[in-house]
């Protein structure tokens, strides 16, 4: 069975046990590498990730913390224009296919919400009513993924980032046929997926991105801002992995104005215990 059948049988499985929140119900209320050239990607949604509790601030305060997601598409087609103007292709070498991700986007079923923009504009605009409740859902289809460049700052300099908007992503299709696109099989090893509620092993494993030795920092930032979770310790995930927390419940508290409830007992070793 391939990784992506394997997730979308997890996410079934998790769907029939109550964990996964419908992303139609809204509510209303206030609220490195190659730099990709801007034009029309054609993308494969290879990447779902369901991060925890994050602090957010705005201006130097702090705000309510919410869960965090993000979105990984592989590219496979299209071409734009880089900075300099000249026209470049999206895929350089055959099989070797570019990614492009979100940023880490608020979990929320506020209408206004970005998560929300993103749900509904590849249900309704690219896929039709299939009854999808679920990003997860979406793993291995094609869209036609718009991307601009923007102007900013790092570290003093000037530089150019490449950007990807909910409100332009589009289906996979040649608007003068208005036949789909012909896309190429994305390797197995592309897809990633975790489901806080429900964590397997298999999506843990497929977030892992090995470091090579030369290296300044890790480069495994998917599984470790997981685990800077403000509810990790007391997460499935953190009882998956055996690594439970029983000052978790506390920062939570802490996090979020909320009484703590029970401690769960610490699954860390205690080096000085004897």
């Amino acid at each position: 069975m391939s990784l992506l059948n394997q997730f979308q049988q997890q996410f079934q499985d998790a769907q029939a046990a109550g964990s996964v929140a419908d992303m139609n119900e809204t509510t209303t209320g206030g609220g490195g590498g190659r730099l990709l050239p801007a034009g029309k990607a054609i993308a494969v949604l290879t990447g779902y990730i369901e991060y925890g509790l994050q602090p957010r601030e705005f201006n130097g305060k702090p705000k309510p913390p919410t869960r965090e997601m993000r979105l990984i598409f592989t590219i496979v087609g299209g071409r734009g224009k880089n900075p300099e103007g000249e026209v470049e292709d999206y895929v350089l070498e055959e099989g070797n296919y570019p990614t492009i991700g979100t940023f880490f986007i608020n979990v929320t079923n506020n209408e206004k919400s970005k998560a929300v923009k993103w749900f509904q504009r590849m249900r309704q605009n690219c896929y039709g009513d299939g009854g999808e409740v679920s990003f997860a859902q979406f793993l291995g289809k094609a869209f036609l993924l718009p991307i601009t460049h923007t102007a900013g700052k790092k570290d003093g300099k000037d530089v150019v980032y490449a950007n990807i908007d909910p409100a332009t992503v589009d289906k996979p299709e040649d608007p003068m046929t208005m036949q789909p696109y012909a896309i190429p099989a994305v390797p197995d090893d592309a897809y990633k997926l975790l489901l806080w509620d429900a964590p397997t092993k298999e999506q843990w494993d497929s977030l892992f991105i090995e470091t090579p030795e030369d290296a300044e920092k890790s480069r495994n930032y998917l599984q470790e801002h997981l685990m800077t979770s403000l509810d990790f310790g007391t997460s499935k995930l953190a009882a998956l992995l055996g690594v439970g927390d029983a000052g978790a419940a506390q920062k939570v508290a802490a996090a979020t104005g909320k009484k703590a409830g029970k401690q769960a007992e610490s699954a860390i070793p205690d080096p000085d215990a004897e």
